[in-house]
Parts: C-alpha cells; structure tokens; sequence
C-alpha cells in the first residue's frame, strides 16, 4: 500500500522538481544568465519561436546579456519582445 502511494508519487514529484529547476534559472541573482530569455517567444516570419532559435545569446560580462539575431530584419521584434518580458518582471517585483 505504502508502495502505491510512493509509485503514484514519484512522477508528480519528479515533474515539480523540473519545473523548480527551470524557475531558479530565471532568478535574478546580480549577473547576467542567458537562461532568463529561455521563455521569450519572438514571432519571426508569423511564427512564435522561442529566442534562442531565432538568435544568439551570449553574456560577455556579468551585468550584461548579448542578443544577436541570425536575421538583421529580427531585431526590432526581438528587442520588443525582451523589452515587454522585462517589463512584466518589473511589474511583478512592484506588485
């Protein structure tokens, strides 16, 4: 019975982890992580794609974070994107 209760369990619990995991990767920690555009979406060419395919993410310093599009027609719907994502965060932390 016991056994049940644990087998049921460990897919659930297993699945919240990986969500945790994927959330800490978003905290701001006083440097700069490319993983916090992990949840960007940019629509290129009508089609939502996550930022990471449609550019290049580096982060030369620690306070800053490079976002080179493969495509130079991408940029303004890349830094609109970036833009409305941190604005969001910024409403979150004022709320």
């Amino acid at each position: 019975m016991v056994q049940d209760l644990v087998t049921g369990a460990k897919p659930k619990m297993e699945a919240a982890l990986a969500h945790f995991v994927e959330e800490l990767k978003t905290v701001r920690t006083g440097r700069a992580n490319a993983a916090m555009l992990d949840t960007v979406m940019v629509v290129s060419y009508g089609v939502p794609s996550p930022l990471r395919q449609v550019a290049t993410i580096m982060v030369p310093e620690a306070t800053q974070i490079l976002v080179q599009p493969f495509d130079p027609s991408q940029i303004q719907a890349s830094v609109d994107e970036i833009n409305g994502k941190l604005d969001e965060a910024v409403g979150k932390l004022q709320s």
